[in-house]
């Protein structure tokens, strides 16, 4: 019979970040994708302004950031095979607002 070459999982990110209960300015951002030996790549987008990339060729799953009040935050994941196969998810935008006082 013919060989058979293995079944290979390419990338197929899922991404997601919460904001802290506790109604703070930390976030939060996790990630999976299926397959071995994944590298990850994490964009940070705040308010409609340029991506700052906060890793670059990780193993990790998640990563924790200080936002800050008034503002709003995205986050790209990119994943990378050991074969150059990638797949890319953002995160829905999470905004932290300011709260105002009662009775103000």
């Amino acid at each position: 019979g013919a060989a058979r070459s293995p079944a290979l999982l390419t990338p197929r990110v899922a991404a997601s970040v919460e904001a802290a209960a506790d109604g703070g300015t930390d976030l939060l951002v996790r990630w999976t994708s299926p397959g071995a030996g994944l590298t990850f790549d994490v964009t940070q987008f705040t308010d409609d302004g340029a991506g700052v990339r906060l890793l670059s060729g990780s193993a990790a799953t998640s990563v924790g950031v200080r936002g800050a009040l008034g503002h709003q935050y995205w986050f790209l994941v990119r994943a990378t095979s050991a074969l150059g196969h990638t797949d890319a998810a953002a995160t829905p935008a999470v905004a932290l607002r300011k709260e105002t006082a009662p009775g103000r």
